[in-house]
């Protein structure tokens, strides 16, 4: 993986677990970044076990939701702006010369 793809990722990520609730990056903090097994992350966390199960579920979910947002949201900033003209494409689709 390039050094840059790498570094774009993971800025993408910390964007992505700051959408997150406290409760959710709680949870992937202790299961995922520290190693911790369900019993150890529930006792760190002062929840039951099934908790952290259902609230990792749920925050890997958030998670991969903010991820899909924030790329589409990457890819809506980089294309050409309306303003340039934009692709030969771009100004047919908005002449309505495609897609009718």
């Amino acid at each position: 993986m390039p050094v840059l793809t790498a570094a774009a990722d993971r800025r993408l990520v910390a964007a992505a677990l700051g959408r997150l609730t406290w409760e959710h990056r709680d949870v992937l903090r202790e299961c995922y970044f520290l190693g911790s097994s369900v019993p150890q992350a529930a006792h760190a966390l002062g929840i039951a076990p099934g908790t952290v199960k259902s609230r990792t579920y749920y925050a890997l979910r958030a998670l991969r939701l903010a991820i899909e947002e924030l790329r589409d949201v990457e890819m809506t900033a980089s294309l050409p702006s309306a303003a340039s003209g934009g692709t030969r494409r771009a100004r047919r689709v908005r002449e309505g010369g495609w897609c009718r």
